[in-house]
C-alpha cells in the first residue's frame, strides 16, 4: 500500500466498517484519532472506552465537586447545567449543557453565581 492521504482516508473508512460489529458485541466505543506517516509506515491513535461510561471533562467535575459541593442538578435562568470542568481551560473551566445538547464554557464566577451551595468554600474570583 503506498502512504498517501487518499490511500489512508480509505483505510480508515475500512477500519471504521470493520470495527463496527466489536462496538456492538462488547459495548465499547472506538474513536480513531489523527493518522501520522511517512513513506513506509503510519501511525493512528485509537481511544476505546465504554459506551455508557462519562468522559474525561464530566469526571474532572465529579472530582472538583467533592471539594466545592456545587448543586449539579440545578438548571440555571437559561436552563442550562453543569456538565463537566476542563482543567486545562483557566479562564473558562466549567462547562454548561442544555436540554438540546447546547453546550457554552463559562468562568469561577458564572458557576458561583448559579450553581453554588456554599458560598463560602466556593472561591470568589471577582476581585
Amino acid at each position: 500500500m503506498e502512504m498517501n492521504k487518499v490511500n489512508l482516508r480509505k483505510f480508515r473508512e475500512e477500519l471504521k466498517k470493520s470495527t463496527d460489529h466489536l462496538e456492538a458485541q462488547f459495548g465499547i466505543k472506538i474513536k480513531q484519532g489523527n493518522i501520522s506517516f511517512d513513506e513506509v509506515s503510519f501511525s493512528m491513535k485509537m481511544e476505546i472506552r465504554n459506551s455508557g461510561a462519562k468522559s474525561k471533562i464530566e469526571l474532572d467535575l465529579l472530582s472538583i465537586n467533592k471539594i466545592y459541593g456545587y448543586d449539579l442538578e440545578k438548571t440555571d435562568k437559561d436552563g442550562f447545567k453543569l456538565f463537566g470542568y476542563a482543567s486545562r481551560s483557566h479562564k473558562y473551566p466549567f462547562i454548561v449543557k442544555n436540554s438540546n445538547g447546547k453546550m457554552m464554557k463559562v468562568d469561577f464566577d458564572y458557576v458561583r453565581e448559579n450553581y453554588a451551595t456554599n458560598l463560602e468554600i466556593t472561591p470568589d474570583y471577582s476581585k
